[in-house]
Order: C-alpha cells, then structure tokens, then sequence
C-alpha cells in the first residue's frame, strides 16, 4: 500500500482511516481477551451452582423446576407434554440449534426465565442437531426456524413464539402463569 504524506486532506482521511482501523482491531483483541477471562469465571460459578444443588435428584420438582432441563427423547417431552394437563402447571419448550446466533442470545434469558417462573413453568430445551430424536421431534412440531419457543398449559399448546423475542416470551410466560 502506498501512503501519502503530502498534508494533502486525501492523506489526512487515509490516516485517520488507518488509525481507526488499528483502534478498532485493538478493541476487537481487548474484549476477546476480557470475554475469555469473563467466559472462565462462569465456567467456575456454574461448577459451583450443580455442586451445590447435588443433594437434589434429578427427577426432585424443585430441581426440575429450578433450570432448564435437557432433552432426553421424544418419550421425554411427550412425558412432559401430558404432565400438564393435570395442574396449572406450564411446559416451555425451546427449540434451538448449536449454530444458531440468535438461539445463542437467548439461552441465559432462558434460563434466567426458568429461575423467575421457578415452581411455576418447567422448561425444556430441544437442541434440534444435538439431541436424541431432536430432529424427529422438531419435525414432529413442524419446527421451521430457531428459535422457537411453545408454551403448554392443561396438555394444550396454548402458544408459540418464533424468534429472539424475549419480551413477547416473558409477556406470555406471565398470562398463563397468571402472574
């Protein structure tokens, strides 16, 4: 690349340019260097959370309850599907897959939904890609994009959320929760 360095307003733009760009590549390595010692610190403080609620059994309500539980099968959510129609309890299913951002996005909104509604919603996560029968059953549910997220009261899908729209999840979560 040739520079000029004639004082000509041309060459003062392209400095100014260079100099950005120099900025911006260092700001784009700070936070690179800060996410990965922030990313660390989860990791830690998330060892720490299952630690201390191993006393709970997996199958306990309040440890049910409390997260976001993982897919084990299409058994498994229609299982789940069903234990609502009894109470007043409400399944959030959430559809997702590895590679998608805005799924990304969402999943500690998700779970910090889970901990807001704990007791009241029990929410599941469906990895389309990674779980067992997650593509059967995100075909079953004719599941289009991620992410998608399906509400069920009283054995009844009563609503679906298609999107990174944690307002219009956090609204419908409230209606039939009656919070």
């Amino acid at each position: 690349m040739v520079s000029r360095s004639d004082g000509s307003p041309q060459s003062r733009r392209c400095a100014r340019s260079m100099a950005f760009g120099l900025l911006l590549v260092a700001c784009v390595f700070l936070l690179r260097l800060q996410w990965t010692a922030f990313a660390g610190s989860a990791r830690v403080s998330s060892v720490r959370c299952v630690k201390s609620s191993s006393t709970l059994s997996a199958r306990s309500p309040l440890a049910a309850r409390s997260a976001v539980e993982k897919c084990e099968g299409e058994a498994f959510i229609d299982e789940a599907i069903k234990s609502t129609a009894g109470d007043q309890s409400v399944l959030l299913l959430s559809f997702s897959t590895t590679w998608c951002g805005p799924c990304k996005l969402m999943d500690p909104k998700i779970t910090e939904l889970s901990q807001t509604f704990a007791g009241k919603v029990r929410v599941i996560k469906i990895m389309g890609d990674a779980d067992p029968d997650g593509k059967q059953i995100m075909k079953r549910e004719a599941i289009r994009s991620v992410p998608q997220y399906q509400v069920y009261k009283n054995g009844e899908k009563v609503d679906v959320i298609t999107g990174a729209q944690y307002d219009a999840l956090l609204t419908s979560l409230k209606t039939h929760t009656n919070s």
